[in-house]
Parts: C-alpha cells; structure tokens; sequence
C-alpha cells in the first residue's frame, strides 16, 4: 500500500486523504515554483530592457562622435581647400604684380629711348 508510512498501512479512506495531501503540496510546490520562475523572468527582462537602453545609448553616443569627428575632418579640408585657394590667388597676384612691373620698366626704358633690336639690344 502506498501512503507516508508503509509499515502502517493505510485504510482505503485514509490513502484517498494521505493522496489529496500530496497532491495539494505539490500543487502548492509548483505554484511556488512558478511563481519564482515569473519572478526571475521579470528581473531577467527589466535587465535585458536596460541592457538594450544601454547598448543604444551607447551606440547613439558613437553616432554623434562619428559625426563630430567627420564635421572636423570636413571643416579642415574645406579650411585647407580655402588656404591652398589663398595661397594660388597670392602667388597669382604677386606674378601679375611682377609682370606688371617689368612691363612698366620695359614702357619707362622704351620712353628713355632703349630699344631692343632681337639679340643685340641696347640704347639708340
């Protein structure tokens, strides 16, 4: 006979009882049980969801470093493109400068009476 002690056997009435009472714990043990689980799976995915906040506002911060470091690289190219103009239009304009000087130079010289003759060149 099954029951909680096998040396002293139950009576029919008795085992249904003896059986009710461990049904009833075990029922109550997987309840508890169950309830424990729901318990850890909450905590699991309050921790998974600030997890994912986490690794997205991670993720957003490198975003805007990227852009930040991009903007830079972007500004100091455009600023280097802008020097380098500068620097061709000085060059162009001390060139221009130049020429225009020996033109001038070459004009007063021809109105002193030089005038250049191919090789030889020399004052009349």
């Amino acid at each position: 006979s099954s029951g909680i002690n096998a040396e002293w056997p139950l009576r029919p009435g008795e085992q249904i009882a003896a059986k009710h009472e461990e049904l009833q714990r075990a029922k109550k043990e997987s309840q508890r049980e169950k309830e424990e689980l729901e318990r850890n799976l909450e905590i699991l995915s309050q921790d998974t969801a600030r997890e994912t906040e986490r690794t997205l506002r991670v993720k957003e911060e490198r975003r805007r470093e990227l852009d930040r470091m991009t903007t830079e690289r972007e500004t100091a190219r455009y600023q280097q493109e802008q020097d380098e103009e500068l620097n061709r239009a000085q060059e162009r304009d001390a060139a221009e400068t130049y020429a225009k000087m020996i033109r001038d130079e070459a004009r007063a010289m021809t109105a002193r009476g030089y005038v250049p003759r191919g090789r030889r060149t020399g004052w009349m």
